[in-house]
């Protein structure tokens, strides 16, 4: 039983720490995304741009506290968890797979400020979800369970700074520009999947024989 909760305090840790990657390493890649979707703009209107999309779809930060708070109380913790962790996934490969202005004009914009939203909403919930989740997990450590929580906040923009400045030093610009912007991205979404597909097989095999078979017959 400790064990498994020490293996869900992890999941939700290493997960959150990889929603605020994402969230983080659009801030830190602002300049070379104004390039990519904003190239007929001078740079400063790019970047005014570029931190727009961010600012609008920031609102939708408490939009989904509220909407995914609710669920967890209806739903229970963990799903909604999930489902928070499932959206950011999502948003996370699709805009590591948008098109840059040059291919797709105003829709690569508009795309980006989509999944943006996205990505907010999932932050907000996931916030309010988690940090429920381990102060219910433990009755006796509930501050130093939920203080994971915290860290895992404080290492996803650490390791989104940390890696965003080594492409920098790295890639020229013309390479971030080009195609290097998308490598956060695909690996904070593969990271987060690994996670969710891990926590699954990790139920799975924690069943017994005897609940596995009534699960066969059942399909």
């Amino acid at each position: 039983m400790l064990k498994n909760k020490k293996l869900e305090v992890f999941f939700i840790t290493v997960g959150s720490a990889f929603e605020w990657f994402d969230y983080i390493v659009y801030i830190s890649l602002s300049s070379y995304l104004s390039s990519v979707f904003f190239p007929d703009t001078t740079a400063k209107k790019g970047l005014l741009l570029i931190f727009l999309i961010f600012s609008i779809a920031y609102l939708a930060r408490p939009i989904g506290g509220i909407v995914l708070g609710a669920m967890s109380d209806k739903f229970g913790r963990k799903k909604t968890f999930l489902i928070s962790t499932s959206l950011m996934a999502v948003a996370t490969l699709g805009i590591a797979c948008l098109p840059s202005y040059f291919y797709a004009g105003a829709a690569s914009f508009i795309l980006l400020l989509f999944f943006r939203l996205i990505q907010a909403f999932s932050v907000g919930g996931e916030y309010t979800t988690g940090v429920a989740y381990l102060s219910e997990k433990s009755i006796n450590r509930r501050g130093f369970i939920s203080s994971f929580f915290i860290f895992s906040t404080i290492f996803g923009v650490l390791l989104a700074f940390l890696f965003t400045s080594w492409m920098k030093n790295y890639f020229s610009h013309d390479e971030i520009v080009s195609w290097a912007w998308r490598i956060p991205f695909f690996i904070s979404f593969v990271f987060i999947v690994l996670m969710l597909l891990w926590g699954k097989i990790k139920q799975i095999f924690q069943m017994n024989f005897f609940q596995m078979m009534l699960m066969q017959l059942y399909i």
